[in-house]
């Protein structure tokens, strides 16, 4: 498999202690494309959450977050009586930003302080301290030598970190909103759940219709009855309510239409991991756990290639536990997760040793047979170690 050319990543370097099992991460590189790996309980899911944190933190719903996905003192590395602070460091092209969290007596998280700068720089300007919510993704708030240092090259990077999407498309039931109805005025973005995908398509298909018709027909390559998709309006009367629209879809030699909910699990997926990875205004880092669940091998294959190519456009980060999925990529773009010595370590894979086996199979084949593992990574250098001891 030939490298791609990615565009310059959001997140190039990260640092995240005492978040959950991830007791001690030390400015691990990210790249445009990374697809993490590791066993059940490794890790992986923590540092989703990780990035969902951050997500919901810079549009100012850290609170939110903490209701929906606490009870707070899960979010602490062996509790807060053995951690008391959570802290991470976030470095781009340009900007190194710095938090550190606490739980305070009511079982909230509070934004003890945060800083940004330059990545050139050695010294930090406090943008809050003592806050529910973070002010990142509000530079006007900002003390006033924070606020006089950003720059045009800040400012970008500022706005790509509330950017930041964590999508998670696994509940396809027939109550899922991404079967339903939704609110035509429901379009400014693709929700974390889909469950506006309906007005989304509807938004596409009006002002671009070109990727409307590239998100159909990558569909029918996996699902070559679907003739077209259309949508259905339905007006509300008075208060300026603009209704709600529904999504239907005809089959090649049939006038029926059918809902949404007539659509298999894997095909509706399918559909919305395509609008995810092909909308036109993409977010700066796009977050996938486990895509493949639900969808045949041939799928899992062209989900690779929509995924390889989405992250020329956009950073991407791919957990999986899909030996077919693992296959699509190449050994450069991997990040191991272990549990070792009761917190997750951070490993890319040694790719010189890994060749011989590459010769032989697939990657997803050597990951099958035990080949990728510690055992055939170079030792961890001290930058995206973990502590000892915890």
């Amino acid at each position: 498999m030939t490298a791609d050319n990615h565009g310059p990543p959001l997140i190039r370097k990260l640092t995240i202690k005492g978040f959950k099992s991830i007791a001690l991460l030390i400015g691990f590189k990210f790249e445009s494309l990374n697809v993490v790996i590791g066993a059940n309980g490794a890790g992986k899911s923590n540092l989703i959450g990780f990035l969902r944190m951050l997500s919901e933190m810079s549009n100012r719903r850290l609170q939110g977050f903490v209701v929906k996905h606490g009870p707070v003192d899960g979010f602490f590395f062996g509790g807060p009586s053995e951690t008391k602070v959570i802290e991470a460091v976030i470095e781009s092209t340009s900007l190194r930003y710095r938090f550190r969290l606490e739980t305070t007596s009511d079982e909230k998280l509070i934004v003890r302080s945060e800083y940004v700068a330059p990545v050139s720089s050695v010294a930090s300007n406090k943008i809050s301290e003592w806050t529910y919510e973070s002010l990142i993704g509000e530079p006007a708030n900002w003390h006033d030598a924070a606020k006089s240092s950003l720059s045009d090259a800040l400012a970008s990077d500022v706005i790509a970190l509330t950017r930041i999407r964590v999508y998670h498309f696994h509940d396809t039931s027939h109550t899922a909103g991404m079967r339903r109805k939704s609110g035509i005025a429901q379009n400014e973005e693709l929700q974390y759940d889909a469950g506006n995908l309906a007005a989304f398509l509807y938004f596409l298909r009006t002002e671009h219709s070109h990727v409307f018709e590239l998100i159909v027909s990558t569909v029918r390559r996996i699902a070559p009855y679907l003739d077209t998709i259309q949508f259905n309006h339905f007006l509300h009367g008075g208060g300026g309510d603009e209704g709600q629209i529904q999504l239907i879809w005809k089959q090649h030699g049939s006038s029926y239409r059918f809902t949404a909910g007539h659509l298999s699990d894997g095909t509706i997926r399918f559909l919305c991991l395509a609008t995810a990875l092909l909308q036109p205004s993409p977010p700066s880092v796009i977050v996938l756990d486990e895509p493949e669940l639900g969808l045949h091998p041939e799928a899992i294959s062209l989900l690779g290639g929509l995924i390889r190519s989405a992250s020329k456009r956009m950073q991407v980060i791919v957990a999986t536990q899909s030996p077919t999925m693992l296959s699509q990529f190449d050994a450069e773009d991997v990040i191991t997760i272990d549990h070792e010595q009761g917190c997750s370590r951070f490993r890319r894979l040694d790719v010189a040793q890994l060749e011989q086996w590459l010769q032989e199979y697939t990657l997803g084949e050597a990951w099958q047979k035990g080949l990728v593992n510690a055992e055939i990574q170079s030792p961890p250098a001290p930058v995206g170690q973990q502590s000892e001891g915890n």
